[in-house]
């Protein structure tokens, strides 16, 4: 089991539907299927139950999801805490990976003492 599993998980459980769950992940239909039936092969049962109004959380997918957000929440507090001890260089360069341009700007700002306004 991967965090990108519980990731999809928690996406399809958000949107109710695989279709727009892969749409937002930027999947195939059929590849994230794939990858929420090998989920729960790992697991061992069905977690969502499948129909033709969406998904929705099994009984035993509802006992299980808070475990996926605290992994999930965990997961994101352990990326964090690795890019904040990185040299600045490097931290510069995840951050813009990971978090997108707005990011960039902020700590580049914040590493200038320059205001922004000068290069808009």
């Amino acid at each position: 089991m991967d965090i990108e599993k519980l990731k999809a998980l928690k996406v399809i459980v958000e949107t109710g539907s695989i279709t727009r769950a892969a749409e937002r992940l930027g999947y195939s239909q059929p590849g994230l299927t794939g990858m929420l039936n090998r989920l729960e092969q790992e697991i061992g049962y069905p977690v969502l139950q499948r129909g033709s109004g969406g998904v929705s959380l099994t009984e035993a997918g509802e006992a299980l999801m808070p475990h996926v957000e605290r992994i999930l929440q965990d997961s994101r507090a352990l990326e964090q805490a690795i890019a904040d001890h990185r040299p600045e260089e490097r931290r510069i360069l995840r951050q813009m990976q990971t978090e997108g341009a707005e990011v960039y700007v902020q700590v580049v700002y914040a590493e200038a003492k320059t205001p922004l306004s000068k290069y808009l």
